[in-house]
C-alpha cells in the first residue's frame, strides 16, 4: 500500500481546486463548466485517496470468506479511534472492509484509481479554454 500511495504521491500534491477557471470566463461557458466538472471529478479522486483506508477493520475470522466477528472497542478510545488502534496494533487474525461499507468502499476505489484518467481530462479541458478564445 505504502508503495502505490508513494507512487501516487505526486498526482495528489497537484490536484486544483474547483473554482480558478472562473478567472478565464463566464460560469456559464460550457468550456468553463467543464473545467470545474474534471476539477470535481479530481477532487473526488483525492477524497477516495484518503478516505479509503479508514473503512477497514481488524476482525476475528471465523473461516468463511470475510465471516467473523468485529474487535470489541478499546476502553477509553472513540469507536474511530479504537479501530484505527486495532488496525495499527495488528489485533485480530485478519483485515476486512467494515460491513455495509462495501457500495461506499467500491466507489472510493473507483474514485482512487481514476485519478490519472481525470488528471488528463482536466488537463485537456484546461487547454481547451485558451485555444477557443484565439
Amino acid at each position: 500500500m505504502n508503495t502505490i500511495n508513494t507512487t501516487y504521491a505526486g498526482i495528489w500534491r497537484v490536484i486544483p481546486s474547483p473554482g480558478p477557471e472562473l478567472r478565464l470566463g463566464s460560469p456559464e461557458d460550457p468550456l468553463v463548466q467543464e473545467v470545474a466538472k474534471q476539477a470535481r471529478l479530481l477532487q473526488a479522486s483525492r477524497v477516495g485517496c484518503r478516505r479509503r483506508g479508514s473503512l477497514y477493520e481488524a476482525y476475528i475470522p471465523d473461516g468463511t470468506l470475510f465471516g467473523g466477528r468485529s474487535l470489541p472497542p478499546i476502553r477509553g478510545l472513540s469507536p474511530e479511534a479504537s479501530r484505527r488502534a486495532n488496525l495499527l496494533l495488528g489485533s485480530g487474525s485478519g483485515i476486512r472492509v467494515q460491513p455495509g461499507r462495501d457500495e461506499e468502499f467500491d466507489q472510493l476505489q473507483t474514485d482512487y484509481f481514476a485519478a490519472w484518467d481525470r488528471a488528463r481530462a482536466y488537463t485537456a479541458a484546461v487547454l481547451a479554454l485558451p485555444r477557443a478564445r484565439v
